[in-house]
């Protein structure tokens, strides 16, 4: 297995990596990977700047994965917060409509 193969296996891990905003450092990452394989099979060693590189992509593809998914989460948990919170209302305007009633 290449470093492109695995670069290739964490992009699509993640549907964030699909995303148009992501096709720059995708390729770059892309690009970085097929230059270690080729350094890899011509030398059998990596210079340390292509190994920088590399693991500087893919921290860069990690932290883009983790900072779209709790975006995500705090969307969803707002949605759901305000969601409950009107059907809270909603719940304590049926009890007082319902007490008003009785009260006739």
């Amino acid at each position: 297995m290449t470093l492109r193969d695995d670069l290739e296996t964490v992009i699509s891990s993640d549907p964030v990596m699909a995303e148009d905003r992501m096709a720059g450092i995708i390729s770059l990452a892309r690009a970085v990977a097929d230059q270690a394989d080729a350094q890899l099979s011509n030398t059998g060693a990596l210079e340390s700047r292509i190994i920088a590189s590399y693991g500087g992509m893919l921290a860069q593809i990690n932290r883009t994965i983790r900072d779209d998914r709790d975006r995500r989460r705090r969307t969803e948990a707002k949605t759901a917060g305000k969601a409950s919170r009107l059907s809270l209302i909603r719940q304590q305007a049926a009890e007082a409509t319902k007490v008003r009633e009785e009260a006739w």
